[in-house]
């Protein structure tokens, strides 16, 4: 077991040798006042370590985990592209996330064992959603369905998986009415359900994901808002990079949020496809964060982590 210095002590030993400079003439010489700072500098850098030993002790131990309790930050949603993992650990990081969920974009088989590939050797890529036909994989946590591809999601609940769907607004009551009948599936709607960002919601968008909210079986993932923005905006109103306004997605977020309630709203960035667009990784999060307003801690706490490793049947 490694000990730990008493400050006391040091604190002690500190005066100790500042008495006996102090009782030797010229105060000791050169060479014991020399001995003394250098004894003193090294006391001081023992209690910070030693504060740092005691504060390091109450952080969470998991690997990779940047909270203090038992939250985990997750991004459900990266597809990573040609990236290097090295390049978005840095991003997460920084940004005090614990890891990511890996999710198609190209579609292909070949990506998805790629992905599989990068979750075996990298520990913070918690998970990966594959395409149909997918091969079984400790890490594979969810097949993407293209609606109204069926077979893909009665696949997902045969291996126990969720069937991430990626839809139009127009499919999202069809969804609900297959939900409410195959409650076995588990179903988490891409995208809020194809939502055209703008000043006010779609009656069409909102009843059909009203129908959704009323279905336990199924999710919302709150991704690639930023995928097709506009662009930059020549007024000032929105970043540099984007035009994105934050009265254009706070309607939007909001009315998700208020339908699924807590627990059941998942994020994800869909790094790096927003870069696509010029945006960044943070201000993908930003638009998110600004356009959800206030909430506790747990709620935020809940979409930014909690939600996904439940959903996806992760452990801390």
């Amino acid at each position: 077991m490694r000990s730990i210095l008493n400050p006391a002590r040091i604190v002690a030993s500190r005066g100790t040798i500042a008495a006996s400079c102090a009782s030797m003439p010229n105060g000791g010489g050169a060479g014991v006042r020399l001995q003394a700072a250098i004894t003193t500098a090294a006391a001081t850098t023992a209690i910070k370590r030693t504060r740092g030993d005691i504060h390091s002790s109450i952080r969470c131990p998991r690997p990779f985990c940047s909270c203090e309790a038992e939250e985990v930050r997750l991004d459900a949603s990266v597809t990573m592209g040609d990236r290097e993992p090295g390049a978005l650990w840095r991003i997460l990081h920084r940004n005090r996330f614990d890891g990511a969920i890996l999710c198609p974009w190209h579609y292909t088989r070949e990506e998805t064992e790629a992905h599989l590939a990068l979750a075996d050797r990298i520990d913070w890529i918690r998970g990966v959603v594959g395409v149909p036909g997918s091969p079984d994989h400790p890490r594979l946590v969810g097949i993407e369905a293209r609606w109204p591809n069926l077979e893909a999601i009665h696949e997902a609940a045969a291996r126990s998986l969720v069937a991430d769907v990626s839809c139009g607004m127009l499919s999202l009551a069809n969804i609900a009415k297959f939900a409410a009948q195959h409650e076995r599936a588990r179903l988490t709607i891409l995208r809020l359900g194809g939502a055209r960002f703008g000043p006010a919601t779609d009656p069409v968008w909102e009843d059909g994901l009203a129908q959704l909210a009323a279905c336990p079986n199924v999710r919302l993932k709150i991704n690639g808002l930023l995928n097709d923005a506009p662009p930059g905006d020549p007024t000032g109103w929105g970043p540099s990079s984007l035009g994105w306004r934050v009265e254009h997605y706070k309607p939007w977020i909001s009315t998700a949020l208020r339908l699924f309630g807590e627990g059941r709203v998942l994020y994800g960035s869909d790094w790096p496809v927003c870069m696509d667009r010029g945006a960044t990784w943070k201000e993908s999060m930003a638009c998110f964060t600004q356009s959800m307003g206030p909430r506790t801690q747990e709620y935020r706490e809940a979409i930014l982590g909690g939600a996904a490793m439940d959903w996806y049947g992760l452990k801390p």
